[in-house]
């Protein structure tokens, strides 16, 4: 999946970008940011690139413990 753009309507990095990337790579996915070749708007080149992961169930077991 992909998020584009990451700016909010002022042309500043959302305030959500950081919260949404750190709440997806605790859900057991990978998240890039990557520069693409459009500009939706002035600065904002960058995308959220999002990659689920596969565990296994003691990884899956240790996250929850984890998260306790």
């Amino acid at each position: 999946m992909r998020i584009f753009p990451l700016l909010d309507l002022g042309g500043f990095l959302s305030s959500y970008v950081e919260e949404i990337a750190v709440g997806l790579q605790r859900g057991g996915y990978a998240v890039e940011f990557q520069k693409v070749p459009y500009e939706f708007q002035r600065g904002g080149d960058q995308m959220i690139r999002i990659k689920h992961l596969t565990f296994t169930a003691a990884d899956m077991a240790n996250r929850a413990a984890d998260l306790d």
